[in-house]
């Protein structure tokens, strides 16, 4: 049935655009309603900021489609965006 009718859920990345990190089994939010849950999440050093990827249903997976991740009951800004978190490739460490 998958293959006939495709996928229903899809994975994306974001980026918190207010301060929190999102933790696997949080729920993503979209008008107030669930529409997806966080897989794994952490706080990036290199952005400063939360980053996560997450199952979300269809049609709400689009780059730049803004979301709502529930922190501990406290509903937090995020937004959806193309991977990788950090274009930048001449990283040296």
């Amino acid at each position: 049935e998958k293959k006939k009718n495709g996928q229903s859920r899809l994975l994306v990345a974001f980026i918190m655009d207010e301060r929190g990190i999102p933790r696997q089994g949080y729920e993503i939010l979209l008008d107030l309603e669930k529409r997806g849950v966080v897989t794994s999440g952490s706080q990036s050093p290199k952005l400063n900021l939360g980053i996560g990827l997450g199952y979300v249903n269809k049609p709400y997976h689009k780059s730049g489609q803004q979301i709502t991740v529930k922190i501990r009951n406290k509903l937090v800004g995020a937004h959806i965006i193309k991977p990788p978190f950090i274009k930048d490739t001449s990283l040296h460490f």
